[in-house]
């Protein structure tokens, strides 16, 4: 029973469940099970032995700054070490460093960046938002996540070890040069101030790498990248196409905009992430961050995602399964610094509700972050075992809940939806499908995307690819960004 909300420091690095297991040499990544554990190996095997790594002694005196000695402010120069993960470069592994670090002034914290980056000016952005995983990146409202790159990176060769670091084993053309994970905040004065990086804040950087700068424009790192997706469209639209189902296989590139898009809180916890983008996305959300599209500057009124009956395997697929509370959640979509995506995951009504600016009405795309190809069995089996299956527990964890109360049954809820579940429920899906649809015979569970199936859909994307270009398809990329629905561009 949670009498209280569980803290994000609690929980798995990979998912909002409770995270007990916690990896001996590091004594740092926390995991909710061996499935979670398995999920984060691939990174965690590289950094675990730098993480174990000392805090060094401070032997440089106080009241020092680069050796200058200055008495104007009693802790003017006072030196410390903060641990950062650091990406040298091209295909050089990442690894924990410590950082010195000084108070330049009161209240105002600086790094060494010359060890790191030389001579070199550089940049910095923030997040504070996984959208793969659905939940928030930082444990409170000031914390935030930075990273640092030198200012002329675009005359650098890619960073490889970044592309390595992510799910699916790609990322934007962006990041090249060598690349420094922090972590702090900002006060209310906008001086900076630090804190020690962990395993947590490594996870939730190599999910940012696999979805920052990817909106949808060609990108020399991306174009040639191939992904299975698949659409879901609103009962109107299937109606008005005459297909026998709702559900549309198709090959996007690695440019598309649904890889920056919020994922499935559900279904990050199957361990099946899955980002859903709506093919036009509503006006409410483009106004919200300024953005807009062709279609806002014509004298109509159609909406596509806003009319007709909802499309409902969005909504199920959506659940707020990451707030642990009823009722409005806040948003860092109101802080000045962050305009993206953060807090998509949240409920209209917390925890159990779907978000209200992505009540989906219209055709959706859905992929998967970690590039195994989404089949269209495999997106019905899951809307259809959250129907079925999650949503009971939904409302029996709710039932007698106030709004703004603390949901009790949360964590029976997330305990409850495992893959294992989830793999019982697709074996029986599918044979009941068979007996009607012998397509079925050939669609693999989720859990066995073997070498020999994953080299057999390769050839059917390939064929599907020459198929789509032939019929006139095109990607996101291909399209002037003023005139393709579905992609969002700055207001002029």
């Amino acid at each position: 029973m949670e009498d209280k909300p569980l803290t994000l420091e609690a929980t798995c690095i990979m998912c909002p469940r409770r995270g007990l297991k916690i990896c001996p040499n590091c004594k740092d990544a926390r995991y909710c099970s061996k499935d979670c554990q398995k999920l984060d190996w691939k990174n965690h095997k590289i950094i675990c032995p730098s993480f174990r790594e000392p805090k060094p002694d401070v032997t440089e005196p106080n009241k020092r700054m680069n050796g200058i000695i200055d008495d104007i402010f009693p802790l003017r120069g006072l030196v410390n070490f903060r641990r950062a993960l650091f990406f040298p470069g091209r295909d050089q592994p990442p690894r924990f460093v410590w950082v010195k670090t000084w108070i330049a002034y009161p209240g105002y914290e600086q790094w060494d960046k010359e060890e790191f980056f030389g001579e070199s000016e550089t940049e910095r952005v923030f997040t504070a938002h996984n959208s793969i995983q659905a939940r928030d990146a930082c444990r409170d409202e000031d914390d935030t996540l930075i990273l640092f790159f030198r200012q002329d990176a675009t005359s650098h060769a890619p960073n490889l070890a970044v592309r390595a670091f992510t799910r699916a084993g790609t990322c934007a053309n962006y990041f090249r040069g060598p690349i420094m994970l922090t972590r702090g905040f900002i006060d209310h004065s906008g001086n900076d101030h630090m804190r020690d990086v962990d395993m947590r804040d490594a996870r939730n950087a190599a999910d940012y790498f696999s979805s920052a700068y990817r909106q949808g424009i060609r990108d020399p790192c991306l174009a040639n990248e191939r992904f299975l997706a698949t659409g879901v469209s609103g009962p109107e639209l299937t109606t008005r196409s005459g297909r026998a189902t709702k559900y549309l296989e198709c090959v996007l590139d690695g440019c598309d905009s649904v890889f920056r898009a919020e994922g499935s809180g559900i279904a990050n916890l199957l361990g099946i992430p899955i980002l859903i983008r709506p093919y036009n996305p509503p006006k409410p959300k483009r106004n919200q961050f300024g953005f807009w599209i062709q279609e806002d500057n014509e004298d109509r009124s159609r909406e596509e995602n806003t009319a007709g009956p909802e499309n409902v395997d969005v909504k199920f697929l959506l659940r707020d399964i990451t707030s642990t509370t009823t009722g409005p959640q806040g948003t860092t979509a109101e802080m000045a610094r962050f305009r993206t995506d953060d807090r998509d995951y949240a409920g209209e009504n917390g925890f159990g509700s779907s978000p209200k600016p992505w009540n989906i009405k219209g055709p959706v795309w859905m992929t998967r972050a970690d590039g195994v190809p989404l089949m269209r069995e495999h997106v019905e089996a899951l809307a259809s075992y959250i129907r079925d299956e999650v949503e009971p527990r939904l409302s029996k964890a709710l039932a007698g809940v106030a709004s703004g109360g603390v949901v009790a049954g949360r964590e029976t809820v997330l305990n409850s939806i495992t893959p294992t579940d989830f793999s019982r429920y697709f074996d029986a899906f599918r044979a009941a499908k068979m007996r009607h649809d012998s397509c079925w015979e050939k669609a693999p569970s989720p859990y066995a995307m073997t070498k020999d199936v994953m080299a057999d859909l390769k050839v059917m994307m390939h064929v599907m690819w020459e198929h789509l270009k032939k019929a006139g398809f095109k990607q996101q990329s291909d399209i002037d960004p003023g005139l393709r629905p579905g992609v969002l561009g700055l207001r002029p």
